[in-house]
């Protein structure tokens, strides 16, 4: 998978609610308990919810509407760390799995995902590396 291909991820692959609600709080730069505490759900029903282990149901995306400037149904990946992070959650990859995976530290993973470090090419092509192996998941 070639850098363009990369970036176009969620062209090829659309998002399911799940995904957006995860990528909608990524956005609004909010933790699952600050997140949780503003839509008046628990924060362990909305760690359940992004698992998949409980549905998210109407009356949640009512509560994300009412509090959310940004509609759930809109929200698409904005840059390329936000891609990667789509990436290890559709292949159900902890932060630690995904990075022995790709053959990095978790730490430098986890600075990639928060924007604090930028993916350099050794980086990218350790990850297309995994990800010829592995696109048949996503």
């Amino acid at each position: 998978m070639k850098g363009r291909e990369f970036m176009k991820l969620n062209e090829v692959y659309p998002l399911d609610n799940i995904e957006r609600l995860i990528l909608l709080r990524r956005q609004l730069n909010m933790t699952q308990f600050q997140f949780a505490k503003e839509i008046g759900i628990s924060p362990s029903t909305l760690s359940q919810i992004e698992r998949g282990v409980s549905l998210l149901n109407e009356n949640v995306l009512n509560k994300i509407k009412i509090y959310s400037p940004i509609n759930i149904y809109e929200v698409n990946p904005t840059n390329s760390v936000e891609r990667l992070f789509l990436i290890r959650i559709r292949l159900k990859l902890s932060q630690e799995q995904f990075a022995k995976e790709i053959g990095v530290s978790t730490s430098y993973l986890g600075q990639i995902e928060r924007g604090e470090y930028i993916m350099t090419n050794s980086f990218l092509e350790k990850l297309e590396d995994f990800l010829q192996k592995e696109t048949h998941k996503l």
